[in-house]
């Protein structure tokens, strides 16, 4: 968040306020992320390992997130006689246009990218607006490589404790953080998985290998559960997003998207909110999809 922090040393603050910070990775000036990375020399099969950690440090970090237009589907600025755009201000489309076809061939970094940008929405531990409230909750945690791994834990008393972890190339291409004995958690991402309903549920240390990020959340008592992960319905059709919610807690207050519009054929994402008295707040997904006319496109180079 750019603020003093007791776990910083070595760097002057930069702000006394995180929400007057912006966090990037890349921007319109200078080269694209993928650019960047193809120019240093990483090698073919690190780039979107190394595309999607960048940003994950970005969108676990406090402050202001910012991503380029089409990081998450690496985007590029090919020069036509090789090499790449640094400063394409006044290129033409060939450098400049998104190249959607491209989202095809990096599905797996814009999922990754999505399911960040949700984690990081769900979880108000990464938005803290104070840097009184960063002093008091973060601290950062010994790892078993402190040269090549960074480890940080953000407490909160109403939502649960969250736990990253970054590692960049560990001796043995492994690293990990030791957990709090007494606490489960969920991890929802790892090397090659992000997923917000969760990849495991882990005890006493988490591990994490070269290049990635692995975020943990306290495991809390679950309020709801969903009864079925896609929900068809005909166009038109009574639709209450509340019906596929099973409540399991007490004193529940539930809330839901209703942003769906049952008149037209396509899939939705609904929302379900579950709020208990004490404000800790559980937020599940399911699909809906309503049924109708389906449209095949195909994109070419």
């Amino acid at each position: 968040g750019g603020v003093t922090h007791s776990g910083v040393t070595g760097v002057s603050a930069w702000h006394l306020d995180p929400n007057k910070t912006i966090n990037y990775v890349e921007a319109h000036d200078n080269n694209t992320l993928h650019d960047k990375l193809r120019l240093t020399k990483v090698p073919f099969n690190k780039l979107s390992s190394m595309q999607i950690q960048a940003n994950a440090i970005i969108l676990t970090s406090q402050g202001v997130p910012f991503l380029h237009a089409g990081t998450e589907i690496m985007r590029s600025k090919p020069l036509k006689d090789g090499g790449y755009d640094h400063n394409s201000y006044e290129s033409p489309d060939s450098v400049n246009q998104i190249r959607w076809d491209e989202k095809i061939t990096n599905i797996h970094v814009f999922e990754y990218y999505k399911t960040l940008i949700q984690i990081r929405k769900t979880y108000p531990q990464f938005r803290m607006s104070t840097a009184a409230d960063i002093q008091a909750n973060l601290k950062f945690l010994p790892t078993s490589d402190n040269v090549h791994a960074i480890a940080y834990e953000i407490s909160d008393s109403v939502n649960g404790d969250v736990i990253v972890l970054h590692t960049s190339h560990p001796k043995g291409d492994l690293a990990y953080v030791d957990l709090n004995p007494n606490k489960e958690y969920i991890q929802l991402t790892s090397y090659d998985q992000a997923t917000f309903n969760g990849i495991a549920t882990i005890k006493n240390r988490a591990y994490s290998i070269g290049n990635s990020t692995v975020i943990l959340v306290e495991k809390k008592p679950d309020l709801i559960t969903i009864n079925q992960n896609l929900i068809e319905i005909d166009p038109l059709q009574p639709f209450n997003p509340l019906d596929n919610v099973t409540i399991v807690g007490q004193n529940i207050t539930l809330s839901a998207s209703t942003y769906q519009q049952t008149q037209l054929p396509g899939y939705y994402t609904v929302t379900v909110k579950a709020t208990d008295t004490n404000g800790y707040s559980q937020l599940l997904y399911y699909t809906l999809r309503v049924r109708g006319n389906n449209y095949r496109v195909e994109l070419g180079g």
